[in-house]
């Protein structure tokens, strides 16, 4: 699933869509800040949970149970991305509403927390698909970085950003006719 819109309320609604028409199987595809220092622009984070800080997630999660993929499906697409030669990371988003008003604050806390990425779908992807009973999962391209001890560093129309998205959309296409 890739171009639906900006944000948690747009991917629920398109989520909502699909599973109307009997798609059981959701993988987003999108971009996401590097948190985790480790992390370069280009990479790719298959995203295993995701922290709740929006809020159409709410709506379909009860707000003391988490976020995540089907793990089953996190390993195929880890499984099928090494046979194509991706070096793949795996690791948790934190989903946000607002684009640019993450704080330093912020960021460090969730740096401390071991979160690798922020963006803003993930935990409403995984809650609309936990809620509907169908699987999903999340491959997130590192597009900027954001690190609490320097300034914003964005690159998402750079080269490597671009190629990282063939490559996770390929990725996301051979899972869903694996």
């Amino acid at each position: 699933m890739s171009g639906f819109g900006i944000g948690a309320p747009a991917v629920a609604a398109k989520i909502e869509e699909l599973v109307a028409f009997g798609v059981k199987k959701i993988i987003a595809v999108g971009t996401g800040g590097g948190l985790n220092p480790n992390l370069k622009v280009g990479d790719i984070l298959l995203c295993e949970e995701a922290v709740r800080d929006e809020g159409a997630s709410y709506h379909y999660l009860d707000s003391n149970l988490p976020a995540h993929a089907d793990p089953g499906l996190v390993v195929q697409l880890e499984n099928i991305g090494h046979q194509q030669g991706l070096n793949l990371y795996r690791g948790s988003s934190w989903t946000i509403d607002c684009v640019y008003r993450e704080t330093r604050e912020e960021v460090d806390y969730f740096v401390h927390q071991g979160v690798s990425a922020v963006d803003m779908e993930s935990s409403a992807v995984f809650a609309v698909a936990q809620y509907l009973g169908v699987s999903s999962a999340v491959i997130l391209v590192i597009s900027d970085l954001l690190r609490a001890d320097k300034d914003w560093e964005p690159y998402y129309h750079h080269s490597p950003v671009k190629k990282a998205m063939v490559r996770a959309c390929e990725l996301a296409v051979n899972a869903l006719m694996d």
